[in-house]
């Protein structure tokens, strides 16, 4: 016969649920994070971009001098 531990599955409900509260805690640090990852490499894709858009510029109006 097979035995059933209604114990242990309650246990790991709990354990269960209590890893949820801990990761929905952690979620707002998360997004904080990414968020924070993705202005930071958007910022410096933008620079990048007008830094070398200013430099063919540059290059443009001497060629024409």
């Amino acid at each position: 016969m097979h035995e059933h531990h209604y114990s242990e599955g309650i246990a790991n409900i709990f354990i269960a649920i209590l890893g949820a509260a801990i990761s929905i805690a952690n979620i707002q640090a998360m997004v904080s994070i990414v968020a924070g990852t993705v202005a930071i490499i958007s910022g410096i894709s933008a620079a990048r971009y007008y830094i070398l858009q200013g430099n063919e510029i540059i290059k443009k109006r001497k060629s024409k001098s």
